[in-house]
C-alpha cells in the first residue's frame, strides 16, 4: 500500500519520506547569528580595552587581540577567564 504525497502522488510504503528543515534562501541561523553577534560584543570588548589604537607589532599582540575578541564576551556574564603562558626563555650561546 502506498502514502499520498504532499504533491499529490504516491510512493511505496517501503520509501522513507525525510522532511528536511531547509530555511529560506538568504536566512541567517540563529548558530550563525549567535556566533556573529558574540563577536561583535568581544571586539567592542577588545576596543574599550583599547587594543585596537595602534597596529599590533607583534604576534602576540595580534593574539592577544583574538583572545579578547573570542573570550571577551565572558567578561560580561560574570566570569573572568585568565590565561597563562609560560615559555622557556631561550639559552645564551
Amino acid at each position: 500500500m502506498g502514502r499520498l504525497m504532499p504533491s499529490g502522488g504516491y510512493y511505496p510504503s517501503w520509501v522513507r519520506c525525510v522532511h528536511s528543515r531547509e530555511e529560506a534562501e538568504g536566512a541567517l541561523s540563529r548558530k550563525t547569528l549567535i556566533l556573529f553577534l558574540w563577536l561583535i560584543i568581544g571586539a567592542a570588548a577588545a576596543g574599550q580595552r583599547g587594543y585596537f589604537s595602534d597596529v599590533p607589532a607583534t604576534c602576540s599582540a595580534g593574539a592577544t587581540i583574538a583572545a579578547t575578541m573570542v573570550t571577551g564576551p565572558l567578561n560580561y556574564l560574570g566570569v573572568n577567564p585568565q590565561i597563562t603562558c609560560n615559555w622557556p626563555t631561550p639559552s645564551a650561546s
